[in-house]
Formats: C-alpha cells, structure tokens, sequence
C-alpha cells in the first residue's frame, strides 16, 4: 500500500545467502530463514540472527504468453519489468502497489489488494501457480488443483511457508496502460470516505487522499482507450538533468500545503487528465525524479484492512490520535474494498515518539478488529501480532519472520 520503503537499513546486521546457495544447501544451512526480493516490507524481518535468501538474482521472465496475458517469472522479477514485457501487448497487472521495485514473490507472499480492490480483489486472485521450495529440499509445484492447501497458505503467508521460487500471473487485458484520472475534492472525511465507494463502483481505480482538517481529494481512473489524449504507447520523456527527491518535499507542512493548493485548484469540483502511466502508479521513481525508491525509508508507514463499516470511525479515531500526539502525517489514504476497506496513514520518522505514536495507533486497530499489514512494523514499540489462521498446519519450521511472538513462529 501507498509508497514502499526499503529496509535496507534493518538489513545491514543480517546474514544474506543467495537463491542458490539455499536451492542446494537448504539441508545444510542453520536457519531461521525468509526469502526478500524488493526489500519493501520493511518489517517482515528474519528472527533471531537467521538468514535473509535474495532474491534479486532470480529474475528472469520465464514465458509471456501474449494472446492470453499469462506470465510465469523468477519470483525476483520487479513490476517494474512485468509491465515492460506485458504493456505493448495491452495487458498490465491486475493488482500493483508503491513501488514499481516490488517482486512478484513478494507481492504473493504479501497478498496486497491495490488501488482497484473493489474490481479485482486482492493480487492471490490472479495467481495461477507456483513454484516452492521447503528447507527440506523438496520442490513443489501449488495450484488451486495441486497441493491447494499450500497454495493457499503460501498466498498471503509472508513467506513463512517455505521460498518462493517462481508464479505464474495472469495479466488483465487493457485498451491501454495509461489512464484517464478523474480529481474530486471533497470538504468532509465522511464524504470523502463516501464518494471514493461511490467512485469505486463506477471506476478500475479509486481511492481518497485527506488531509488535517478533514478534506480531500478522491482520485478515480480507469484504462485510457488507445486513441486517449496521450499518444497509444509513448516513449518515456528523457530530461537533460535528474532532480533528487529530498526528504523535505515531503515534510508534512509542504504536503499539506501543495494538497490545499491542489483542492482549492478544483473549482468546479472536478477536473480530468489523460496520465501516462508510469507518472500515474510509480510517480516518485518516474523521470526527471531520482532517489524516489529510498526517498521513503523517512518516513513510517502504518497499514490496515478492516471492515467497511468501521472504516470511517477508526479514521476518526486514528486522526484524534495524531491530534492529540500533535502529529501531522505526510499522508492519510483510504482505499474502499469490497470484504474490507484498507487505511494508510504515512508518518516522519522521528524515532521512539513515531514508534510510540504507531503503538497507539495499532492498539485503535485491535479495538476495531482490524489487520494490520506487514509494513515498518517495530515490535519494540507493541505487541507481536498473530499468525494468520490460514498459516497453521503449513509453516516451514525453519522459516520465521519478527512479526509474530517468539515460540509461535
């Protein structure tokens, strides 16, 4: 959800053994183990002084199939090159999230659901197959019709079931890969949160951006047609210079200030724009910008899923919070979805007062029932969260990861 920070700096102490050395010595290796390729969760970390398999070597395109949109990649391979491969045959990927350097193994394991959840659910939905490997050694091809079960614990199991080696995807046809954006301002949250689900029927993409005060922007999209306002596939504008993204674009004052120029500059309420898209889904790490995929790790990120009907109660609860803590987030999201809508409020890193301030925030969510997603979590400042019920009687018990309570990992 939202921008991705890499934790390249929780990683500097970990011990790293490549995919290759695992795929032929997994039996001889110590562990605990967990698989990383983008880097981007920023909490999902290996526990107790174990082993972090990269990724980042395995990633190859093994086949695109251009009449039905079906990739089976490397679990390494970014989104980035996914949409390279598969946009200039009119298919992109059905679900995305923050960073076009996110992996396709890491996007399974994490299970997002995007900026279009309404329409297509979650990234599980979409995968195919894969292909597994457990610290026994033993390699397993999952499906929906082979080895189910694991398939299914392995979709959204933080890789805690072993390492993913490759996933077969299917891609959704698309007249283009840029959009026609539609911008909505709205006065109240109750009214952003209302006009996003209104929006959210009607369009691919829809999701609200507020700020302090309560107001906002509601941003919907869908696929532009071939013949948009953007030639059909353009080549990327080149500029002579590159512009370094530094943290303070991003200070809560300045985002706040440009989001109030940005709504008082819809007059008429509304306002639409044929984006490409690259500005469109990845706009920090699209050019002139340079830095964009490390600009974040400033920042603090605290994600949630819950239930429809809490989500505008725990936004209030959870914007009281920063009130009363005197903290202004870079940026509050909401994302409407059908089983569960998702939250995203983005913070300036600051240390034990951002830690304290999101221990806070998590312990609102467990009051309203809510799932908190596996980004810049730091169990110093609360409590471990529990294993997904969908985990249990499929763990490897040689893979681990630091969300989850010493003992039951």
């Amino acid at each position: 959800m939202g921008m991705a920070a890499p934790d390249e700096r929780n990683l500097s102490d970990r011990q790293t053994v490549s995919a290759d050395r695992f795929e032929n010595e997994a039996v001889d290796l110590g562990g605990p183990f967990l698989g990383v390729g983008g880097r981007l969760s920023g909490g999902a970390l290996v526990r107790g002084g174990g082993m972090l398999i990269d990724m980042r070597s395995r990633n190859r395109i093994l086949s695109f199939d251009p009449g039905t949109g079906v990739i089976d990649c490397e679990a390494g391979v970014t989104l980035r090159a996914i949409v390279g491969k598969a946009a200039v045959q009119r298919f992109f990927l059905p679900v995305t999230t923050g960073s076009a350097a996110a992996s396709i193994g890491g996007m399974a394991a994490a299970d997002p659901a995007g900026r279009n959840a309404l329409q297509r659910g979650r990234f599980s939905e979409h995968v195919r197959s894969l292909r597994l490997i457990r610290s026994s050694g033993e390699v397993l091809t999952c499906s929906r019709q082979d080895n189910a079960a694991l398939f299914a614990a392995t979709l959204g199991g933080y890789g805690l079931t072993g390492l993913i080696l490759s996933v077969e995807l299917q891609l959704m046809k698309v007249p283009s890969a840029h959009v026609q954006r539609h911008l909505l301002r709205f006065s109240a949250p109750e009214d952003g949160l209302a006009l996003a689900r209104e929006r959210a029927e009607l369009h691919e993409y829809a999701w609200a951006w507020l700020d302090m005060a309560g107001r906002g922007i509601v941003i919907a999209a869908d696929h532009a047609d071939a013949g948009s306002d953007l030639p059909d596939m353009p080549k990327r504008r080149r500029l002579p210079l590159t512009v370094p993204l530094l943290p303070w674009f991003f200070h809560p004052r300045v985002v706040q200030a440009a989001g109030r120029v940005a709504w008082y500059g819809l007059r008429g309420g509304e306002a639409a724009k044929t984006v490409a898209w690259w500005d469109f889904f990845w706009p920090l790490e699209a050019s002139p910008w340079s830095g964009g995929a490390l600009l974040p790790a400033a920042f603090r990120r605290f994600a949630v899923e819950l239930a429809p009907q809490a989500a505008a109660e725990f936004l209030e609860a959870c914007r009281a919070a920063l009130r009363m803590a005197g903290k202004a987030p870079v940026l509050t999201e909401f994302r409407p979805g059908g089983d569960c809508d998702g939250i995203l409020i983005v913070l300036p890193e600051d240390g034990r007062p951002t830690t304290a301030l999101i221990g806070h925030l998590a312990a609102i969510a467990r009051t309203f029932g809510a799932r908190r997603l596996p980004v810049d979590i730091d169990l110093s400042g609360e409590g471990a969260w529990p294993v997904p019920a969908s985990l249990h009687g499929w763990r490897d018990p040689r893979f681990s990861a630091e969300l989850w309570a010493g003992g039951k990992n």
